[in-house]
């Protein structure tokens, strides 16, 4: 399959939300059945992947250390996530 952004995914949840929010009635009803339901996220692999093994496409692997590289992915998930 193909690959969603981080940004792709959290677009893609608010337009779950708002179609249940449409389907519920009202937004109280809709956060009633999101509070009952288990959410999962998997992040960085594809990051990983792309960046130290597919060094011919992406170019970030020689500019930073895997050290740097993890605290540059920990400040872009933040920034989707607050």
């Amino acid at each position: 399959g193909g690959r969603i952004t981080m940004s792709g995914q959290i677009q893609n949840y608010r337009s779950a939300v708002s179609a249940i929010v449409n389907v519920l009635g009202d937004e109280d009803s809709a956060a009633n059945h999101l509070s009952q339901c288990i959410f999962t996220i998997g992040m960085g692999g594809n990051d990983y992947l792309n960046n130290y093994f597919m060094p011919q496409f992406y170019s970030t692997g020689s500019q930073y250390t895997p050290e740097d590289y993890a605290d540059n992915l920990i400040e872009s998930y933040t920034q989707h996530l607050t």
